[in-house]
């Protein structure tokens, strides 16, 4: 093969792998371009929306402390000490600016700028072009950014037009922020996002024509691929453009046109060699051969002389190896015996050794006490622990026998033991194991007995038990802590009994509740709230002070139990009693429930209440009656002389007596009041129902006519009289026409042949007699959850202005200090009946019979 035509497809080969290698890394250079680009895209959107949203943050800021001026007539009260605070809560804005009509007359903070004050923001020379645009726009617009010694500046200028109805009225000025644009650079993460692996420039476009304003940018302009934003801001027009940080030739692209260079190069030598060098190896081959050919020849001459004789010493060879392997074998038996004698004889030594090491080494290091005894008693060996518990030297330990003097031990109860007695003897004795014996043993280093715990094991031999082995461990730290355990046993028992009776002893309920819930403890108070029943010996509880809704979990318990705080309320429950409970949490988890009945506390609190409102009516219907009585009593008497008169005409005359009527049903109408108003100081006394009735129907008589409220009364002038307080009794009926009257306003507004009070009374003569006084409306009704609630002090079904709940709690005290009951009856949208049940009784027995009950409720 010619020489030209092997360089020839050298140099393609190399023309050929330099292409591959560079179109591959241009296609990977053109991939991360694309990355880039789309990586800037995703940023910028990114950053720009983080941008709209800081200026947003900030203008939301402005229009916050806007709103009290636009809302208000433009006063600006408190308004340094709100911007303060708006400076401290919001990141990136550095002062605020107040304007009225343009002029500007507060910075807060100042900073040292006080000779910007009374500066015109609309004035002709010098004016601001920003607050110029936003007064004219109505809407806020941002500026800059404008050097000042602190940085940087964005200036947010914010117009107010005082709101009139729902239209925006007159000017009032403006409200102007200013942002450090570092700041907002930090707020949005600008700066940490793009510095280091983008170039930036943020621009803002200037009010004349082609004019921009460079707000932020980072060291190195952007080059190359680069990318703008619309950057929307209130008032302005911003633009962000961002290229790649490196658009140099990448060094990976550089690295690779070397490598593929250097590999074209390569592929090139390797075409050459393989195409030019077979020819002249082929030759140098062919010279090689004739060479060794020569060598081959002088070397198999040699080899004939040497075959020979190797040949003769091999038979030699054969004679004496034949000799040795005799001698051999010979020699290895002898000592593949000798071998075996001496490894039997070596292993029985090491056993030896090591079980006599073993057994010294454990003999030695028990915590326990080792005594050893022969047949006859004498004391062989003993280890350094009895030594170290008996506190005896090892000579003197050693001169001791088994069941010797020299031993003093004492049983559990602390009687002196027998030297046959003793666990080693017995073991001697009997022969067989005495196992866990409790003894005290004199120790002559402490002057005391110290108690152990023995064993003693007899170790036999062929001619029986050759010899005894003691243990003993010192039990005197764990008995002096068992006779410890058992005071301190004793003594919690103690306290706990005390503490037990201590805690039934207090009239509130007091309960110890798992974190589930579970009662763990109660005292007496409250196990009377708990009811077991018989037939399958599970208890019940039934606390009045919880809900019905919500048993298990009462506010003040839900509420420890999140917070681990103590909580308390005041509950009323269904049956009418209150009850104030407290909830404590402990430390491992549980929670203290203590619920005190404040039932008695709630209706004197209630009865002063009413009280105190009595009795400022009292003294307002005295105060009216006087008032009414001089004019009244001067209209009878003037209407008096009228009739006396001759000159009156019959018609005015019966004028005249009609006057004289209406004054005196007036005058009536006011004593009534002020016998009513007459609280307190009233003795038991007869008191005609009747009576009662009827001055209450004077009272209130307007009130049901102008509704329109039809009133239908008994005949009850032959009813006895019941002894008691007429006063309160007709308190209790004025509450009770009352609540009628209102409920039958709120079901008929207007006239309606329902709207119907019945009062009836009858005389119930079985038992006791007594009077059955029945109140009937056919109103709203009760609904029947609330039917055992309107007895409860302060609950009521009105609204806030109309009742303070009161009425019907108070009117059942009053029924049952005079012996008797009161009852409501009532079924939803059709009627109400309230019965009052009062005693017939001499007035001794009824103040008793009110005593009685006043106590028991």
């Amino acid at each position: 093969m010619k020489k030209c035509t092997v360089i020839y497809l050298s140099l393609t080969g190399f023309v050929l792998s330099l292409a591959l290698s560079l179109g591959f890394f241009y296609r990977a250079d053109y991939d991360q371009h694309r990355r880039q680009k789309v990586q800037i895209a995703m940023m910028g959107q990114t950053q720009v929306r983080a941008l709209q949203g800081s200026v947003q943050h900030a203008l939301e800021s402005l229009r916050l402390l806007a709103t009290p001026l636009e809302q208000g007539d433009g006063s600006v009260q408190g308004f340094e000490s709100l911007a303060y605070r708006f400076i401290e809560s919001r990141q990136g804005l550095s002062s605020f600016v107040l304007a009225p009509g343009g002029v500007v007359e507060g910075i807060y903070p100042l900073d040292g700028r006080g000779a910007k004050l009374g500066r015109d923001l609309l004035a002709a020379e010098g004016g601001d072009e920003a607050a110029a645009r936003a007064l004219q726009s109505r809407n806020p617009v941002i500026s800059g950014p404008v050097e000042l010694p602190q940085g940087p500046v964005l200036v947010l200028h914010y117009p107010i037009f005082l709101v009139s109805g729902q239209q925006l009225g007159a000017f009032w000025g403006f409200a102007t922020a200013q942002i450090r644009v570092d700041d907002l650079l930090k707020s949005c993460d600008l700066n940490r996002n793009l510095a280091g692996l983008f170039n930036f420039e943020l621009w803002a476009d200037r009010s004349d024509a082609d004019a921009r304003q460079l707000i932020a940018h980072t060291s190195s302009k952007p080059s190359g691929d680069v990318m703008s934003f619309r950057v929307n801001i209130p008032g302005a027009r911003w633009h962000l453009q961002m290229s790649a940080k490196d658009s140099s030739l990448p060094p990976l692209l550089l690295l690779g046109i070397l490598v593929s260079l250097s590999v074209s190069v390569l592929i090139a030598a390797l075409v050459y060699l393989a195409l030019y060098r077979p020819e002249l190896l082929r030759r140098l081959v062919e010279q090689r051969t004739r060479e060794l050919q020569k060598l081959n020849e002088r070397l198999q001459v040699e080899v004939m002389t040497r075959m020979k004789a190797e040949a003769e010493l091999t038979r030699h060879q054969l004679g004496l190896e034949a000799l040795v392997s005799k001698r051999t074998r010979e020699l290895e038996g002898v000592y593949k015996a000798f071998r075996e004698e001496v490894a039997r004889r070596w292993t029985a030594h090491k056993a030896r050794r090591s079980t006599e090491k073993r057994y010294r080494l454990l003999f030695k290091s028990l915590t326990q006490g080792v005594v050893c005894y022969d047949r006859e008693g004498l004391m062989l060996e003993a280890n350094p622990a009895a030594e170290r518990l008996l506190g005896v030297e090892n000579e003197e330990l050693m001169r001791r026998v088994s069941g010797g003097s020299q031993w003093q031990m004492i049983d559990q109860e602390g009687q002196l033991l027998s030297p046959s007695e003793m666990p080693s003897a017995v073991c001697a004795r009997t022969g067989k194991a005495v196992k866990g014996v409790v003894v005290g043993i004199y120790c002559p280093r402490s002057k005391g007995y110290r108690w152990f715990l023995c064993n003693a094991v007899p170790e036999k031999g062929a001619g029986g038990m050759e010899r005894i082995w003691v243990t003993f461990g010192d039990i005197s730290e764990i008995k002096q802590a068992r006779e410890a355990l058992e005071k301190s046993e004793a003594s919690y028992q103690r306290l706990a009994a005390q503490f037990q009776a201590l805690l039934d002893g207090i009239s509130d309920s007091i309960l110890l509740l798992s974190p589930d819930l579970e009662v763990l403890w109660a005292n007496q108070g409250a196990r009377k709230f708990m009811v077991t029943r018989q037939e399958d010996t599970e208890s019940t509880s039934t606390f009045p002070w919880r809900s019905s809704d919500d048993s298990a979990h009462g506010t003040p318990l839900l509420r420890t139990l999140l917070s681990g705080e103590p909580h308390g309320m005041e509950h009323m429950a269904a049956d009418g009693s209150g009850w104030d409970v407290r909830t404590f949490s402990l430390p491992e988890g549980g929670v203290v429930e203590v619920a005190r009945n404040i039932t008695k506390n709630i209706r004197l609190k209630a009865e002063a209440m009413r009280a105190t409102q009595l009795a400022v009516l009292g003294e307002l219907a005295v105060g009216v009656a006087h008032e009414i009585n001089n004019p009244i009593n001067g209209i009878i008497n003037y209407a008096q002389l009228l009739t006396e008169t001759k000159a009156l005409s019959e018609p005015q005359k019966k004028m005249a007596e009609e006057i004289i009527s209406a004054g005196s049903r007036i005058a009536n109408i006011v004593r009534e009041l002020l016998r009513f108003a007459r609280v307190g100081g009233e003795e038991m006394q007869p008191v005609q129902i009747d009576e009662v009735l009827r001055a209450s129907l004077r009272l209130t008589g307007a009130q049901l006519e102008r509704d329109g409220i039809r009133v239908e009364l008994d005949d009850f002038s032959t009813l006895p009289s019941i002894s008691g307080q007429g006063q309160r009794i007709q308190q209790v009926v004025l509450n009770l026409i009352h609540n009628a009257r209102h409920a039958l306003n709120q079901k008929y507004p207007g006239a309606h042949p329902d709207k119907c009070l019945e009062i009836r009374c009858e005389q119930e003569k079985i038992g006791k007699p007594r009077l059955r006084l029945s109140f009937w409306d056919h109103g709203t009704g009760i609904r029947p959850a609330l039917l055992t609630k309107v007895l409860t002090p302060f609950f009521s079904t009105k609204s806030e202005n109309e009742g303070t709940g009161l009425g019907l709690s108070i009117s059942q005290g009053i029924i049952r200090e005079h012996g008797g009951e009161l009852w409501i009856e009532s079924t939803e949208g059709q009627y109400t009946r309230v019965v009052l049940e009062l005693l017939i009784e001499q007035p001794e027995t009824l103040i008793e019979s009110g005593f009685e009950a006043q106590q028991a409720s």
